[in-house]
């Protein structure tokens, strides 16, 4: 998208013409097939077919749940998890497809043993126990596509954990600052583990390292934005705002996506901030409240893409 915007601008600067354009267009490379375009196609309906495979294992049993007996739901859910990983041991487009199923297997196990036995496990525990069983699985396959639930698996059961110790998800007045710095200690870990600092080593590609990033960067926005609203919790909102702009600083020049998340994130902090300010000091004038909380946020965001805008360009320059 960059690039023809690029060429969009170079030829309206130049005044060239339709013809002129269309050799540019063809210099650049612009009329070819995306370079991988095959391969990546067959990935995506490998892995689409996983999905719609796990999705279908898992009706099916719900269908047949009367017919089949203790016995015979665990042969089925353990074949499954078997065939599953003995395709994950093929090479080519298929291997990521069998991991998903793989993984939906492993979590299909639990919550079945768990139904079944009644261990009165709490559920940050199940999810927990599917991420840690599930990471060599992660770990072999080495692909972004199995990589990404897992991220999504690790950060419910961090906020799960957060519950079942008396912590508000949302922050505030009700949770304890101790267990929520643990968790967002912990949501930092799981976006440094799948970063591409890392990435030689796990395999994980950019959208797993986006996926743990904006997990990490909700629950801390969550948090701080509550507590800009609750008394006697203006630490926490200082230090969601401190590690916005870590996170900020870290992830300039390496992704976009990453940087635009947490600049809204600081956004949303200011403007709570803001409204509780300005709302609190109201005495009735809601209406202008309202307007100057508007025309602030409407500033900020202008200035947030302006700097984003800005960014881009000095990385196309460079």
């Amino acid at each position: 998208m960059h690039d023809r915007t690029f060429l969009l601008s170079l030829a309206a600067a130049h005044a060239l013409d339709a013809p002129a354009l269309e050799r540019l267009r063809a210099l650049a490379g612009l009329n070819h097939e995306p370079p991988a375009l095959a391969q990546q196609l067959r990935r995506g309906l490998a892995l689409c077919a996983g999905v719609l495979g796990a999705l279908g294992l898992i009706f099916w049993i719900a269908a047949n749940w009367d017919l089949l007996g203790r016995f015979g739901r665990f042969a089925l859910l353990q074949a499954a998890f078997l065939v599953c990983c003995t395709g994950c041991l093929l090479r080519g487009p298929a291997r990521p497809a069998f991991g998903v199923l793989a993984l939906a297997a492993i979590g299909g196990q639990l919550a079945y043993f768990g139904q079944t036995y009644q261990t009165g496990a709490d559920p940050w525990q199940l999810f927990a126990l599917w991420a840690v069983l599930a990471l060599p699985l992660c770990w072999h396959v080495r692909s972004d596509w199995l990589w990404l639930p897992w991220s999504g698996l690790s950060a419910l059961a961090i906020q799960l954990w957060l519950a079942a110790h008396g912590s508000s998800p949302f922050g505030g007045a009700a949770s304890l600052l101790g267990l929520d710095l643990a968790a967002w200690g912990l949501h930092g870990a799981l976006a440094l583990w799948l970063s591409p600092l890392l990435s030689a080593h796990t395999g994980a590609g950019r959208w797993a390292w986006r996926s743990a990033s904006s997990f990490a960067i909700l629950v801390v926005c969550l948090s701080g934005a509550v507590a800009a609203w609750q008394p006697h919790t203006e630490a926490r909102f200082v230090l969601a705002a401190a590690v916005l702009m870590l996170g900020l600083a870290a992830a300039r020049g390496r992704d976009l996506f990453i940087v635009c998340a947490c600049l809204f994130a600081l956004d949303v902090l200011a403007m709570s901030l803001a409204s509780r300010l300005l709302l609190n000091q109201a005495h009735g004038e809601v209406i202008g409240a309202m307007f100057l909380l508007t025309s602030l946020g409407a500033g900020l965001l202008s200035l947030s893409v302006s700097w984003v805008m800005k960014q881009v360009r000095a990385a196309e320059g460079a």
